[in-house]
């Protein structure tokens, strides 16, 4: 009811431009549609005055369902990587191939955004002739730094995905064996682009699966992880992120507790100052800590003693507490979870 009463009046006052940040979040499905489409026939029908309308949501196919131009957002630094124009008419069919098409392009460009958004766009586009999507990327890349305390010239590094591995284990379990679209596998469960996201974001960073063209693909590294006891799962895990560029943070503590001399401890401010400070803003280091530690819990390299505030080297199966979610009947309440993991690493946060 709040929503609908914004809505009220924001057009009451006549906007040339309506901003608005995920406006149907709240509302139940049916609401949602008829309100998205009430506010398309105002603003197609020439009824409001509003020459422009911008919008911020995590649901891609609502973008894809009313916008003329979709702009793609990313971080670390916050950027604009690409601009995709929508040349499909309204009403818009969901289940159309060209609709299905762009949904798939905006996946691509969001789960590989290491790669140039042009190119990455014209190889998933190369086998598929159904619906050509004019495609814009931004020549100047858009540089967003809202941290006064950081140099301008420092070199972002990449950030761990805030998950659980046992997410990760239990998502593979959802995945068909010839791949599933990424899109369909968030509606399945239930869960947005970023709260699926960086689930599939952290399989991939520990090898465990391949995305390709907006589907996500279990392989040959991920099929043995699936049929691994909870040991080899574990070593699996030790051995990719120790030696993957993404992960970087867990081998730089790693090194660092194995180069003390006070018995393989060390305070978690000595992480602070010297590596995650001169990335990050404290409260992005403060997160990035907290998702380390429980990476590195997981793959038995070292964990954390509350009491001190320091890390030490993990040294046998005695030092730590296990913790994996096996049962795939298991996976969605894990990953409602998963939903509010960020809210949670903020509050422990706060708490400290």
């Amino acid at each position: 009811m709040r929503q609908r009463v914004g809505f009220a009046r924001a057009l009451a006052v006549q906007p040339e431009v309506l901003c608005m940040d995920e406006p149907f979040s709240a509302l139940d499905v049916l609401t949602a549609e008829n309100l998205r489409s009430e506010l398309l026939r105002l603003w197609q029908g020439g009824e409001i005055p509003t020459r422009s309308i911008f919008i911020v949501t995590h649901g891609i196919e609502e973008a894809v369902s009313i916008a003329d131009r979709i702009i793609v957002l990313q971080r670390d630094p916050g950027r604009v990587q690409a601009v995709l124009p929508i040349a499909i008419p309204h009403p818009r069919d969901k289940r159309s191939p060209e609709f299905q098409t762009l949904v798939d392009r905006v996946y691509t460009v969001i789960s590989r955004p290491e790669e140039d958004a042009d190119e990455l766009l014209q190889t998933s586009d190369a086998a598929s002739e159904m619906s050509q999507v004019p495609l814009t990327v931004m020549d100047t890349k858009i540089s967003i730094d809202s941290d006064a305390q950081r140099q301008p010239d420092t070199k972002r590094k990449p950030m761990l995905p805030a998950v659980r591995i046992g997410s990760v284990a239990g998502l593979l379990n959802f995945i068909d064996e010839d791949g599933t679209d990424i899109y369909r596998l968030g509606q399945s469960l239930q869960l947005d682009v970023d709260e699926i996201y960086p689930i599939i974001e952290a399989a991939d960073l520990i090898g465990l699966v391949d995305v390709q063209e907006g589907d996500v693909l279990v392989n040959d590294r991920g099929a043995e992880f699936i049929k691994s006891s909870i040991n080899q799962r574990k070593a699996l895990v030790r051995e990719n992120v120790l030696k993957e560029e993404g992960s970087w943070l867990i081998p730089q503590i790693y090194h660092l507790l194995g180069q003390s001399r006070r018995s393989n401890r060390i305070p978690q401010e000595l992480i602070f100052d010297t590596v995650l400070l001169k990335h990050f803003t404290p409260q992005e280091a403060r997160k990035q800590l907290e998702i380390a530690i429980e990476w590195g819990r997981y793959a038995e390299l070292f964990t954390y003693d509350a009491l001190s505030g320091e890390l030490f080297l993990v040294e046998g199966e005695d030092d730590i507490v296990h913790e994996e979610l096996e049962r795939p009947d298991l996976l969605r309440q894990q990953l409602q979870v998963t939903k509010t993991e960020s809210e949670d690493i903020r509050e422990k946060t706060a708490e400290r």
